[in-house]
């Protein structure tokens, strides 16, 4: 049984601030994250998440202690200082969570599956050729955060995907990083047998007629960047 908790613009700094909520509502026994462009290639504003949060934080730090002051007195002054938006778009654009923020919120999200004997599986997001290098770093970060805990496993689907054969952005792909329904079909073909073996489980007939190429032709676990596929 598998629940989707993937939404419109969300990222690993969404999904590390809400893992023990999905975690605590049942049984946990791996967590697939599917990753990449919500973070480091969506540039908003002028600030990142965690930085607008941290500013958040502050904000209402401030207000809750003028609150109190304004119990006592009718003497506010500055308060447009804190009424201004967070989330400024006048200046030098900045991914929403870069390389270093998106590696401490996988760090966060192995903490909690590690907490409820849980495992992790890493996925990079597919997309078009022309944006493939600007993940490249994502991709190094996420096969050495898997490096660094047992319970994690990182997958690079483009092997994968090359293993399988051809592969057509136009048709793989609805834009930029959306899969089409064959490729959808493809990537669940690629990463099946890595699912069944984390979870220790025997792939059924259906699951096997899904796989293009044999499941001896696709590596497992990859625990590291330089590991050839």
């Amino acid at each position: 049984r598998s629940e989707n908790f993937g939404d419109g613009g969300r990222d690993t700094f969404t999904v590390s601030r809400s893992i023990v909520d999905i975690a605590d509502r049942d049984e946990l026994d791996l967590i697939v994250v599917y990753t990449g462009v919500n973070d480091v290639m969506t540039m908003s504003g002028t600030k990142t998440r965690a930085q607008r949060e941290a500013e958040e934080a502050d904000r209402d730090a401030a207000m809750s202690g003028l609150a109190g002051i304004g119990a006592r007195s009718r003497l506010l002054t500055g308060l447009s200082l804190l009424v201004r938006p967070l989330h400024a778009t006048d200046g030098p654009r900045v991914p929403e969570v870069p390389l270093a923020d998106a590696e401490l919120n996988f760090e966060t999200i192995a903490r909690v599956a590690a907490e409820r004997s849980a495992k992790v599986l890493l996925l990079t997001e597919v997309v078009r050729k022309e944006g493939t290098a600007q993940l490249e770093q994502y991709r190094t970060m996420q096969a050495q955060v898997a490096e660094r805990h047992d319970h994690v496993t990182y997958l690079d689907l483009r092997h994968l995907l090359r293993a399988q054969g051809h592969w057509d952005d136009q048709e793989m792909l609805v834009d930029q990083n959306h899969l089409s329904r064959p490729g959808s079909a493809r990537v669940a073909a690629a990463i099946a047998p890595t699912l069944a073996a984390l979870l220790d489980v025997e792939m059924t007939d259906a699951d096997a007629s899904l796989a293009a190429i044999p499941a001896e032709r696709i590596s497992t676990v990859r625990r590291s960047a330089a590991d050839p596929l």
